[in-house]
């Protein structure tokens, strides 16, 4: 299992390792550290629900671990789960169930963690600095929207979902830090909205017009 586990390693994300502790899982201009890896391991034991079917020789059931490298090579990678069940020798069926289940929960359980504005003084003061250095006092985040391409989208939502890209899209309004650290996200809207029509559907961007803007000071 270890050894398969390390080949899977090489094979999806180019790595040159000697034992799978000192791992680094390389995607696309990144990577994620071995540590992390096991730390998003262990959270799922102790939080998931999934429950693998046996392996193709009946005896043990399927390591998470490979069906979560699965999931990053197909996130990262853009690989299929017909490729991941050659590689990684478990069935299509493993991965394809596992991938959702992964994903749902991911969501769920590190959302809160990863992506947050700051919420004490200390934090505020320091995400405003970078923008005060550039000649932006009072800013604290840089917004915009992203158009990701939905290539299953349903026939009668196609115009809804076309917009300036030409092909159907969903649009997701990105709020982020100087230092690229993700602030906030809102759902997905259709392709052909602009993103001053987004922005008015933005609990967050309401939420700091409420707020007092204690941390401003007046030039």
């Amino acid at each position: 299992m270890r050894i398969r586990m390390v080949l899977m390693l090489k094979v999806l994300y180019g790595t040159s390792i000697p034992s799978l502790q000192r791992a680094s899982v390389e995607g696309l201009g990144y990577h994620t550290p071995y540590v992390h890896f096991d730390t998003i391991y262990n959270d799922w034991n102790e939080n998931g629900e999934y429950r693998a079917e046996k392996a193709r020789n009946g005896r043990e059931r399927i390591d998470a671990r490979i069906l979560m490298l699965g999931c990053f090579a197909i996130l990262a990678k853009d690989h299929t789960f017909d490729w991941m069940e050659l590689v990684s020798e478990t069935s299509k069926s493993s991965n394809h169930a596992f991938f959702f289940e992964f994903i749902f929960w991911f969501r769920e359980f590190y959302t809160g963690e990863w992506i947050k504005f700051p919420d004490t003084d200390e934090a505020i003061a320091k995400v405003m600095n970078f923008y005060t250095i550039l000649g932006l006092p009072g800013c604290i985040g840089s917004i915009d929207c992203v158009h990701m391409g939905w290539d299953m989208c349903p026939a009668g939502m196609r115009s809804d979902a076309t917009g300036k890209e030409g092909y159907p899209t969903l649009s997701f309004e990105v709020v982020v830090s100087h230092t690229r650290r993700i602030l906030a996200v809102t759902r997905g809207f259709w392709g052909t909205w602009n993103d001053k029509t987004i922005i008015r559907y933005d609990e967050t961007f309401d939420r700091l017009k409420s707020e007092p803007r204690r941390h401003v000071q007046k030039l």
